[in-house]
């Protein structure tokens, strides 16, 4: 028994079984839409999930680094932030934002900056 999705079908590699046939793997096509993926494991054709797979990350990968610098100019305390596109294609609405470390919500950032704007290598 197969569940699937309404826009989605199995397309993968069927089961590449090795040894005793206790192990194997799959490929499927990457996602085309950037975000954080994982594979659950569900037992007798039902939803109930008995394992996950580690998280894949699709899309760009993004290094962010901060420390505190006194500006040269005016003497202040600020926050610089380093940033470098290791792979991937930004797009247009990409950036980043500053939070209270123990923020949770998104859409609460103390100030941002766009990325869209990077030159991709």
């Amino acid at each position: 028994m197969y569940h699937t999705p309404a826009t989605h079908f199995y397309s993968g590699q069927r089961d590449i079984k090795t040894g005793d046939d206790r192990q194997g793997h799959n490929h499927f096509p990457a996602p085309k839409t950037p975000g954080l993926y994982h594979f659950k494991y569900f037992i007798d054709g039902s939803f109930n999930e008995v394992a996950e797979s580690d998280i894949v990350h699709i899309g760009p990968q993004l290094s962010l680094e901060s420390k505190i610098i006194q500006d040269p100019e005016d003497g202040k305390t600020k926050i610089e932030v380093s940033y470098k596109l290791n792979s991937g294609e930004l797009s247009e609405d990409d950036w980043f934002g500053l939070y209270n470390a123990t923020e949770s919500n998104n859409k609460r950032y103390l100030t941002y900056h766009p990325l869209g704007v990077l030159k991709n290598p």
